[in-house]
C-alpha cells in the first residue's frame, strides 16, 4: 500500500511518477475510502498532481500536450472499457490523456483490462467497491491508497 501522506510529501518527486511520459501505463492507483467527498478531494489531489508532472514534462519536451480529467461513475451503467474515453487514455501521438474513474464501484473490470491494456488507471472506490473488483490478482497490481 502506498501512503497519500507520501505523495502529498514528495509531490512531483513521488517514484510512482517518474517516466510517466514514457511508460504512462505504470501509473496504476486505487483510492479507497467509505468517505466519498475524501476520494473525490484525493481525485482532485491527483489531477493537480499530474497536471502538475506533465507540465514539467511538456517543458521538457517529453510531450506535446496533456490532459488529466475525472469522471464519475457512479451511475454509468455502460461498460467503460468500450468507451471512446477509454480509447483516449494513454499516450498518442505525443499527447497525453489520463482519465481518473471516481465512483468506479459499478465498473469492477475496469482495473483488469486497463491494466491488460496498458492504459493508466486511476480509479476511486469504497472498500466494497475494491473487494469487488473482478480479478484480485490485477487487483493487487495496483498500489492502494487509502484516503
Amino acid at each position: 500500500m502506498t501512503e497519500y501522506k507520501d505523495f502529498k510529501q514528495l509531490r512531483t518527486r513521488h517514484p510512482l511518477l517518474d517516466d510517466i511520459s514514457r511508460r504512462p501505463s505504470d501509473l496504476r492507483l486505487l483510492l479507497v475510502s467509505q468517505d466519498e467527498i475524501k476520494r473525490l478531494q484525493a481525485c482532485e489531489f491527483f489531477k493537480g498532481l499530474l497536471e502538475e508532472k506533465l507540465e514539467e514534462e511538456k517543458i521538457q519536451g517529453r510531450l506535446q500536450g496533456y490532459e488529466v480529467t475525472i469522471m464519475d461513475l457512479r451511475n454509468e451503467k455502460r461498460n467503460y472499457a468500450d468507451s471512446d474515453v477509454f480509447e483516449r487514455s494513454g499516450i498518442h501521438e505525443g499527447r497525453l490523456f489520463i482519465p481518473i474513474y471516481h465512483n468506479a464501484d459499478n465498473q469492477p473490470g475496469l482495473p483488469q483490462i486497463t491494466f491488460d491494456r496498458t492504459r493508466p488507471g486511476i480509479f476511486s472506490y469504497t472498500q466494497e467497491g475494491w473487494m469487488n473488483i473482478t480479478n484480485v490478482s490485477k487487483r493487487n497490481c495496483y498500489s492502494r491508497v487509502d484516503v
